[in-house]
């Protein structure tokens, strides 16, 4: 009897663990930043600490921070918090010279989403957080006479919720624009802090930029291979 009762202990921790603690999950559908048409969610503003200067955009430690605007305050529907650039590549290098263009890949590795319950998404809960499992960038890069005029990107993320682990997100940005970097003036309080490895704003240094054309995308993905735990837990009580 003690053995029976356990293992519906352990079968409510499970299933817990599988529908999430607190409410619905978030509603599965693809959603548009209000640039784009039929949009419903805010579009946002990007800020990269660098390692190094001048000009340590594409160097790996280098940590991203995006956060919603909605013309006057940060953050309010949804961030991305604390990815940090793993492995940069050149994908061509076409500045002949001093003039032309290059481009870059960017990996990154860690970091968490958070979204407002608010959302278009919301499905009950105040707000959601979801693991980074991956996240790219592509930067292009212009030239002119020696010097950088602009950068332009996309990115390409996905998540899995915490608590929900059979839902995850995918972000696309199909336009990140530069605005500056620390290299020729100071960061407006207006665009997301610098952050370090460790998710704190120590750093300084970095570029900022504004991002828009948005989609977001809530959908299934695939459990780990903890499913296996359940032949464990037979396998425990069966005897």
């Amino acid at each position: 009897m003690r053995q029976f009762v356990m293992l519906i202990a352990v079968l409510a921790v499970v299933a817990v663990c599988h529908t999430g603690a607190n409410g619905q999950p978030p509603v599965s559908g693809t959603y548009k930043s209000l640039d784009l048409p039929g949009g419903t969610f805010l579009g946002g503003r990007f800020s990269e600490s660098w390692m190094s200067s001048p000009d340590g955009r594409q160097t790996p430690g280098n940590v991203a921070h995006l956060e919603s605007w909605n013309g006057t305050t940060l953050g309010t529907e949804w961030s991305i918090s604390c990815p940090m650039a793993v492995n940069v590549q050149l994908l061509f290098d076409f500045v002949f010279g001093g003039t032309g263009q290059m481009a870059y890949m960017i990996s990154y590795s860690g970091g968490t989403v958070w979204l407002s319950g608010a959302g278009p998404w919301g499905g009950g809960n105040p707000s959601y957080t979801a693991m980074v499992t991956s996240f790219t960038e592509t930067r292009t890069l212009q030239y002119v006479g020696g010097m950088l005029v602009a950068h332009d990107s996309n990115h390409s993320l996905t998540a899995q919720f915490v608590g929900y682990p059979t839902r995850c997100v995918n972000l696309e940005i199909s336009n990140g624009v530069l605005v500056g970097d620390t290299d020729t003036m100071a960061k407006p309080a207006t665009y997301p802090s610098f952050l370090d490895p460790s998710c704190g704003p120590t750093r300084t240094i970095g570029h900022w930029d504004d991002v828009t054309a948005i989609t977001l995308a809530v959908i299934g993905c695939t459990v780990p291979s903890e499913q296996r735990s359940w032949g464990a837990i037979k396998s425990i009580y069966s005897e």
